[in-house]
């Protein structure tokens, strides 16, 4: 799909505290993956490309400051097939990732304490050309089978639906059945205390008039059984994964679900917003800011990205839904995709009936 970066990537950390720089190692080319991968599915979105996303060819290249210091303030993706293109551009936080490790190496070798704040800036360069030749041999690529595309018209679908949720242009619709979202909320309070997931499984849907898109429909959940539960974390075992496996190929052979693909993963954080004290309660209920706070515990954590990219393995349609609390101790959902690599919080169309 996408060949290796034509430029080098070189993060530079600084030490918040007194400005000492460290020059950092190249950033590998597999933390451009996650760009590559939402800038080909967009170009499927606007029917550039077809079911197969391997038929894309995918290119970026370095957007750079404009005061003429040479860094990189975001990367632009190209993706298409046949000459034809869209283009998406990425922030520096596309690199966050890469530059969380290198942190965690200065403080290994001492020069960052584990509590120290850093900066970073990105500088690149053209590869040279001998490591482009090098780099043309590589035969390590991204296979994705072609996405198992119904069609279908938005319209139709809209007709039964209620926007909730901030919405983007770069968002793909998305459309999650009430009772759907009602089994799952069910099964993430199950443990009152703990946190609780579900697999949310649905199909793609394409329209190609009035113009094309690629459309998503959520229509049922699967509980995430025998999964590490605690206060604050959720954690599948090998069991758990089994188990999930297991039932999504039951589905598909004996209720003929052959289309039916993970479309996201709810779960839930049972606990208040506030910061907990020394007795392990919320301090919420005791705060005079409580009718009216807008805090939430519905939020994407570092750990819940991380989750996100090892269960969907860079699938650009797969959201992740949080169930939170309201200081209030009212449920607050909302819903989460990458944007480059980091946690957006975006809309959703819930569907009271299916057309």
């Amino acid at each position: 799909m996408a060949a290796p970066s034509l430029y080098r990537y070189r993060l530079e950390l600084q030490r918040a505290e007194d400005g000492a720089r460290f020059p950092g190692d190249a950033v590998p080319d597999a933390f451009l993956q996650e760009a590559r991968e939402q800038a080909v599915f967009l170009s499927q979105r606007r029917g550039l490309t077809g079911p197969d996303p391997g038929t894309a060819v995918a290119e970026d290249e370095p957007v750079f400051s404009d005061n003429g210091d040479g860094h990189v303030v975001g990367v632009r993706v190209r993706a298409g097939t046949n000459g034809k293109r869209v283009e998406k551009q990425f922030g520096l936080d596309l690199f966050t990732p890469y530059a969380r490790l290198q942190a965690v190496r200065l403080v290994q070798q001492g020069h960052l304490k584990k509590d120290s704040k850093f900066a970073f800036r990105v500088f690149t360069q053209e590869a040279p050309p001998a490591t482009s030749q090098i780099l043309a041999g590589v035969k390590a690529t991204v296979q994705r089978p072609p996405l198992p595309l119904q069609e279908g018209k938005l319209s139709d679908w809209l007709d039964h639906a209620v926007a909730l949720g901030p919405a983007e242009d770069d968002d793909y619709p998305l459309f999650i059945v009430k009772k759907t979202l009602e089994r799952a909320r069910e099964y993430c309070q199950k443990p009152v205390d703990k946190e609780a997931g579900v697999l949310l499984l649905g199909r793609l849907f394409r329209q190609e008039q009035p113009e094309p898109e690629i459309f998503g429909v959520i229509e049922d959940a699967i509980e995430a059984r025998y999964a590490d539960q605690q206060r604050f974390s959720l954690d599948l075992t090998a069991q758990t994964f089994a188990y999930l496996q297991t039932q999504l190929q039951r589905r598909r052979k004996r209720l003929g679900r052959v289309n039916e693909v993970p479309l996201g993963f709810a779960h839930s954080h049972n606990f208040l917003p506030s910061v907990l004290d020394e007795d392990d309660k919320g301090k919420c209920p005791e705060c005079p800011l409580r009718p009216t706070c807008q805090l939430s515990s519905s939020f994407y954590s570092a750990r819940d990205t991380e989750f996100h990219q090892a269960i969907f393995n860079h699938q650009p349609y797969a959201v992740g839904l949080v169930w939170g609390l309201t200081p209030r101790e009212e449920a607050d959902l909302r819903v989460f995709c990458l944007d480059g690599s980091q946690p957006r919080q975006r809309g959703y169309y819930q569907l009271s009936e299916q057309p």
